[in-house]
């Protein structure tokens, strides 16, 4: 952080942002119709989307130079682009289980009109 060339608040309010846009084309990428082909059970679709997405973010991260890092090597590049296409799966995976959880009612299905007796 000592390599900032503005205050520490200023980088912080700014991730916040940048996060919250993060999640929100996390999972508006994993509604997303394009990804049917790579899984449909949304917990495998949301670590797919997910490595997907933050592949995505490093790479323009990287093009706009946004680093921490003086020396850019081949290695730093292969780590660092590893772990954010890791981080963003795992960010994937929990979108994959809250959807299971608010969307299709895992834990509290709500019947429908069929499944009761008529009286």
């Amino acid at each position: 952080f000592e390599l900032l060339p503005y205050s520490l608040s200023i980088y912080l309010s700014a991730a916040a942002v940048v996060y919250l846009l993060i999640g929100f084309l996390l999972s508006r990428a994993f509604i997303s119709p394009f990804f049917d082909k790579i899984a449909r059970h949304p917990v495998l679709r949301g670590p797919a989307v997910g490595f997907g997405v933050g592949v995505m973010v490093y790479l323009v991260a990287m093009v706009v130079h946004v680093t921490f890092n003086k020396d850019l090597d081949f290695r730093y590049l292969l780590l660092d682009i590893t772990w954010q296409g890791v981080e963003e799966a795992l960010g994937g995976l929990v979108v994959g289980i809250v959807y299971l959880v608010v969307f299709e009612n895992v834990f509290h299905p709500v019947p429908e009109e069929n499944d009761h007796e008529d009286q």
